[in-house]
């Protein structure tokens, strides 16, 4: 697990207040996560004014380091 903010720089956690909306879309993008391998794949996980943002891609990806 890497954890980084929008710069790349290291954290040691987070913390995520969800609503039941955004939950399933995380839900959803984790599941499709782990259905692909493809190099390169990533979902950005919004809140409903899109002001707020996940990026979610696979940790052994290097094409998004």
């Amino acid at each position: 697990m890497r954890i980084t903010d929008s710069d790349g720089s290291q954290l040691s956690g987070v913390n995520l207040a969800l609503t039941d909306d955004e939950a399933r879309e995380l839900r959803d993008a984790l599941q499709d996560l782990i259905a692909t391998s493809e190099a390169g794949w990533h979902v950005q996980v919004s809140n409903s004014d899109c002001s707020r943002e996940i990026t979610v891609y696979r940790e052994d990806d290097a094409t998004l380091r």
